[in-house]
């Protein structure tokens, strides 16, 4: 009996990352730090600008997550419920864990824009801790593929720190990686959920 019903916690978990939208709207937000991140650095040596950058980035950083759920919500409403059906998830058991990796990752381009250039190696510490918690993400969907993006965050934070790149570059380029693979992986995902699913009836 609580095998089944541990079954079908993993089919639910399972099913929100099916159609791709979820891993389409983290890479684009992952991709944005990392340019944010970038601008950042660039803009170091003009304090208007620099303001300017830093405190969009958090603004954006604190109101992302409610911005990735709201898209989210709301494509699946309109392509994916359709096509496959409802689901119903209990915040409380579900949503914790789902926005873990949004809320954790939020954190560290904070922290990076806090405390920039401190510990000399903070691409490989960013690699490290995504790659964990992509790890964790694909452990707990039952979807392998996040696998490729926590070797790849692991795999690219060791490069900026062999390459002695400064804490915010390197941090900015392990975002842009992850998010770009993730980007890459739900569009793949996405076309294949609607080629091997069917519209609604009336819709062309």
């Amino acid at each position: 009996m609580e095998e089944n019903i541990n079954k079908i916690i993993r089919q639910t978990r399972r099913y929100w990352y099916e159609d791709g939208f979820a891993e389409i709207a983290i890479g684009l937000l992952f991709s944005f730090l990392g340019i944010g991140l970038y601008l950042q650095k660039m803009a170091a040596n003009h304090f208007g600008w620099l303001m300017v950058v830093i405190f969009g980035l958090m603004i954006f950083t604190f109101s992302s997550s409610l911005i990735v759920k709201w898209i989210v919500t709301l494509l699946k409403q309109r392509i994916t419920y359709p096509r496959t059906g409802y689901v119903e998830y209990i915040p409380q058991q579900d949503n914790g864990g789902r926005w873990l990796v949004i809320a954790f990752s939020l954190g560290l381009a904070i922290l990076t824009l806090i405390i920039p250039d401190t510990f000399g190696g903070m691409g490989s510490i960013v690699g490290l801790l995504m790659g964990m918690i992509m790890a964790y993400l694909a452990y707990r969907s039952g979807m392998p593929r996040f696998m490729i993006a926590s070797v790849l965050a692991i795999a690219v934070g060791i490069l900026t720190t062999y390459l002695s790149l400064d804490d915010i570059i390197g941090t900015a380029i392990v975002f842009s990686a992850v998010g770009i693979s993730l980007l890459v992986s739900g569009l793949l995902t996405l076309i294949t959920y609607l080629r091997e699913t069917n519209p609604p009836k009336g819709e062309v």
